[in-house]
């Protein structure tokens, strides 16, 4: 398998499979053929217009850095992942932007985009909506449901995700619930 194999202008395989976890536990995080192909029509559908908006509209220094992309079934059992993870079949990334506010640039995602995205998770927002990464996924054998997602947590601090309408988003309504999210 060629790891700098170009999955798009500016995205190579080697990222997409890069975890710490997975080489601290000695675990083979080797996608199937299919995968890879799933994995470059994320990067082109997906990542390569994000990088774009962010390099020509916000910073001209913005560097995307993949944190989590492809997961074998034993990676993601061992990283506490979803069962059912996009991130098993090749569909998703989760996702920083050195120079970014990443809160922006959810919304904009969300709202002016235009991609044809299947999910975009807004990660455990601080009260001041900082955002420590973005998830979002992309199917190619099924119709994008554009679901709007920001994940919280309880007051038995478990995941909690929250699904907001276009209107919700544009009127911030979500807000509110991250600010109670941060109980005493």
């Amino acid at each position: 398998m060629d790891l700098n194999k170009k999955l798009s202008k500016h995205f190579k395989l080697k990222e997409m499979l890069r975890s710490q976890t997975a080489t601290r536990l000695n675990i083979k995080n080797i996608p199937e053929d299919g995968n890879i192909d799933k994995l470059e029509l994320l990067c082109k559908n997906i990542l390569e217009p994000i990088r774009a908006y962010c390099r020509y509209s916000i910073n001209k220094g913005a560097i995307v850095q993949i944190t989590s992309g492809y997961r074998c079934p034993e990676l993601n059992k061992s990283i506490g992942g979803a069962k059912e993870s996009q991130h098993m079949l090749g569909e998703a990334a989760d996702f920083v932007i050195t120079g970014v506010d990443e809160h922006e640039l959810w919304r904009w995602i969300t709202l002016y985009s235009g991609l044809d995205y299947d999910k975009i998770v807004m990660e455990f927002p601080d009260s001041e909506l900082n955002i420590p990464w973005i998830h979002i996924s992309y199917r190619r054998d099924e119709l994008n449901r554009n679901i709007n997602l920001i994940a919280l947590k309880d007051f038995n601090n478990k995941t909690i995700y929250k699904s907001y309408s276009e209107n919700k988003i544009k009127n911030m309504d979500y807000v509110k619930d991250i600010k109670e999210s941060y109980h005493d």
